[in-house]
């Protein structure tokens, strides 16, 4: 069997998409997934399957949309994806709630990155490597212009972002 971490987006934020994990958990499980685990209340899940990556995406979001009435868009990672992206980290050690890592569904439009970067502020910095985007915000994501809505307008791709903690957090679950 293979573990995954699946990254939902935009789901328990604001009132909108609400997915009550222990629900999600018994579901997914009732689906054929293995050890399926949750962290916090933002969609992220560990599990285990002997399908493909792809499989297991297609699965996911056609049980939640069947089940919930909505389209969810998944990340699917392997342990050593979601590893690499934290060794990848190009800002060093930072506060787990001022790093956030944007995980991209395909490669950037880099045509997109300057009307991203016409909205970074100061002391604020921006980097892609591979498909995840690091965005570091001393002042706190709550102030900055970078939202993933404008990451994927922008980049023209569907994205997700998790806090520098969280990511932690996961690859301590997933080992």
């Amino acid at each position: 069997m293979q573990k995954y971490i699946a990254l939902l987006r935009g789901i328990n934020i604001s009132g909108q998409k609400i997915i009550k994990m222990a629900d999600l958990r018994a579901l997914l499980s009732a689906e054929g997934l293995a050890n399926v685990e949750t962290y916090i209340q933002s969609g992220n899940i560990i599990f285990e399957s002997d399908e493909s990556r792809k499989t297991v995406e297609k699965l996911i979001v056609s049980t939640i949309n069947n089940h919930y009435g909505f389209m969810v868009p998944t990340f699917i990672l392997s342990p050593k994806e979601l590893e690499k992206a934290i060794s990848n980290n190009p800002f060093g050690k930072v506060e787990g709630n001022k790093l956030y890592l944007t995980f991209l569904s395909d490669k950037a439009n880099r045509n997109g990155m300057e009307a991203i970067n016409d909205k970074v502020q100061e002391n604020e910095y921006l980097q892609i490597i591979e498909n995840v985007m690091y965005f570091h915000c001393p002042n706190g994501a709550a102030k900055s212009k970078i939202t993933n809505n404008l990451i994927e307008k922008k980049l023209e791709v569907t994205a997700t972002t998790r806090n520098w903690r969280t990511c932690g957090k996961l690859l301590e679950l997933v080992k």
